[in-house]
C-alpha cells in the first residue's frame, strides 16, 4: 500500500485569520522549543511567520489524516 505524500500549502494562499489560527495552534503545542528564554505567544507567532515568509518553514496538508503540520525545510519529506 502506497503512503500518500503530504501536499505543501503556500502560506500566502491561506486567509490571514486562518493562517494566524494555524500558527498560534502550532506555537502552543507541546514540544515546541524556542531556547532558554520563555517567549509570549505573540513572539512565537512572529518568529514562525518570519520563517514561513523566508521559506525556512512550510505548511503541509496530509489528506489521509486531514491535518496540517508545519515543518522546517530540512524536515520536508523526500519526493518519491
Amino acid at each position: 500500500m502506497d503512503e500518500e505524500q503530504p501536499v505543501e500549502v503556500p502560506y500566502g494562499d491561506i486567509p490571514d485569520a486562518t493562517l494566524r489560527a494555524i500558527v498560534e495552534d502550532f506555537c502552543t503545542r507541546d514540544g515546541t522549543d524556542y531556547g532558554q528564554s520563555e517567549l509570549s505567544l505573540e513572539q512565537k507567532a512572529t518568529i514562525l511567520m518570519g520563517q514561513l515568509k523566508r521559506g525556512e518553514a512550510r505548511i503541509l496538508f496530509e489528506a489521509t489524516s486531514q491535518t496540517l503540520r508545519i515543518v522546517t525545510r530540512d524536515q520536508l519529506p523526500a519526493a518519491p
